[in-house]
């Protein structure tokens, strides 16, 4: 008859676990883990109601639109860069009174624009522009 081989152990390796202490339960062996709080989504994810971040000044959320944007938008057309930021009535009185005057009402378009680019601004919702 023929031999057999001797019987082998798998070549499947298993790791072996401590042994657990007597009284202690699976709960106690996760690590300690507090629950987040508002600063560390804050942290994570970006702070909610403000993607462009805060105003170091005044703490309030910027807003979309930019001032350089607004402030050449209103060197070069009357009234656009007011029209862009959201304040309607001033930009139309500005492309109105341009084209009134022939132009000569653009002074008022031109010394916007350049407060704007110089100080900045602030869009309709009363939010400062991004620098």
């Amino acid at each position: 008859m023929t031999e057999e081989p001797p019987h082998q152990p798998s070549a499947r390796r298993t790791e072996r676990q401590p042994p657990r202490s007597a009284g202690r339960s699976e709960v106690d062996e996760q690590p300690d883990t507090q629950p987040l709080t508002i600063s560390d989504y804050a942290q994570i994810f970006g702070t909610p109601g403000a993607p462009n971040g805060y105003d170091p000044d005044t703490g309030r959320p910027y807003s979309d639109r930019g001032n350089l944007a607004v402030g050449v938008l209103n060197l070069l057309i009357p009234g656009a860069g007011r029209l862009y930021s959201g304040h309607y009535i001033i930009g139309l009185l500005q492309l109105i009174l341009a084209l009134l005057t022939c132009g000569l009402g653009h002074a008022w378009s031109l010394i916007d624009g350049i407060v704007i680019l110089v100080n900045g601004g602030a869009d309709a919702s009363g939010r400062p522009l991004r620098p």
